[in-house]
Order: structure tokens, then sequence, then C-alpha cells
């Protein structure tokens, strides 16, 4: 089985540095991936670790694009109202610079090839 994926899109808010129980430095941060219609996008909970972590937290932030690739975690969870949830948040194994800002996500096309063969 595979479970591979790969988004590009924008950091809604700066990426938070944490460190684990551990005491390895990871950042947690919400990539906001355009559709299609390029009216409307899709959020995704990220998560890097170690060096990865420690360059997106110097070197991206708030709007800036970002491509990353990864596998999906699915983890359930009860939330506050004791309601059972999942949710599901994307490992970043590889990243690089997205676009920069400009006024439209339109025709944002991700490179997969570039992804693949070069590691940041």
């Amino acid at each position: 089985m595979i479970n591979v994926s790969v988004y590009q899109g924008r950091l809604v808010a700066n990426p938070e540095r944490r460190m684990s129980t551990n005491n390895k430095v990871f950042v947690i941060f919400t990539l906001a991936v355009p559709r299609v219609d390029g009216k409307t996008a899709d959020f995704f909970d990220c998560i890097a670790w170690d060096k990865d972590a420690e360059k997106i937290h110097k070197y991206v932030f708030q709007g800036d694009g970002l491509t990353v690739k990864g596998r999906t975690e699915t983890k359930d969870y009860v939330d506050k109202s004791g309601v059972k949830r999942r949710g599901h948040t994307l490992i970043v194994e590889h990243w690089e610079f997205g676009p920069k800002k400009k006024s439209s996500m339109e025709n944002v096309t991700p490179s997969a090839y570039n992804l693949q063969h070069r590691k940041v």
C-alpha cells in the first residue's frame, strides 16, 4: 500500500514550534490548498520534525507558499463535548518553498517532479 500526499498552498498562520516529550523539535501548521475553481480551499494540518521543522520555522511565514510531500496519519479523539471525531495530519517528509505571494491562487500547479528529486 502507498500512503503519499503532495500539497501546494499557503500557510494560514506562522508555524508553531514545539518540543516533544522526548525533546524532539517539531512544527505544526495549516496549509490552505486552493481547489480547482480557484474560489475555495481545503485546509490541511501538517507537522514537520527535526531539521525540517527548524527550517520551516525560520524561513516560512503566514501567507507564504509551500509545497509538502508526506504521509497522512489519522487519529480518533473525543472533543470537549464528548463527541467522537477523526483528524488527519500530513507528516511532512519533503518540502520546498512554494510560489511567491500573488493576488490570486489560480493556476497554481504542484511541482511534484522537483519535490521527489530534491529535499530542501
